[in-house]
């Protein structure tokens, strides 16, 4: 735009309507409508475009970001699964219900107790109480460490509470005398430790159940 030819065009307007405050006031309002509306207008639809497009790209970045760390923890989880799921197994083949857990449910008073027992199970807690056999899921967890507190209690109710027999040192049991002198304490040491031993057993079936649904087995 040539504005030497503006500026005489408007200077002659100005002439023409005999430089007046109303003459003054119309320059203006037609200067304003004709030159400062559009320049405002376009400047401020820069601006809103300008400010639109980072948003769009903020939005963009809080996006992937949010992307990525759904699938890191996705990868976690699938990771844990599998930590657990073989965790799992080794637990189970170390304490099979067959074995070690029947054995205990099956000799307990009037039953001697083999002496082997307190082995087989010493050697099983001196395992899974260490941290590195711990499972990453809470419920999982949880079991676990029912199992082996009712393992623990019963191996130390049963450590304080029978003798090795005269006449088989490989067996322990509640002295029968008892049953006769104190059948109170005879009573009461039997059913805490069918109590114990019970509670045990029932502890592996929970964690069978709650291990399978968990880890999909």
């Amino acid at each position: 735009m040539d504005w030497s030819i503006v500026r005489l065009g408007l200077e002659n307007l100005l002439v023409g309507l005999g430089g007046s405050v109303a003459a003054l006031f119309i320059l203006i309002k037609f200067f304003a409508d004709r030159w400062l509306g559009p320049r405002i207008e376009l400047q401020v639809t820069h601006q809103y475009n300008e400010r639109l497009e980072d948003h769009k790209a903020e939005l963009e970045l809080q996006l992937k970001r949010a992307i990525m760390e759904m699938e890191a923890s996705y990868r976690d989880a699938v990771d844990q699964k599998e930590a657990d799921k073989a965790l799992f197994r080794t637990f189970l083949d170390h304490l099979k219900s067959d074995t070690k857990l029947e054995f205990l449910k099956n000799h307990v008073p009037p039953n001697p107790i083999p002496n082997k027992l307190f082995s087989m199970f010493d050697e099983f807690l001196a395992k899974w109480t260490d941290a590195e056999y711990s499972f990453l899921d809470e419920d999982i967890e949880a079991k676990r460490k029912a199992i082996l507190l009712y393992i623990s209690e019963y191996l130390d109710y049963v450590a304080h509470n029978t003798w090795r027999l005269k006449d088989n040192p490989h067996y322990n049991s509640v002295p029968a005398e008892w049953e006769d002198s104190q059948p109170e304490r005879y009573v009461k040491t039997t059913d805490t430790m069918q109590q114990l031993a019970d509670e045990a057993v029932k502890s592996y079936g929970e964690m069978i159940r709650v291990g399978k649904a968990k880890l999909n087995l």
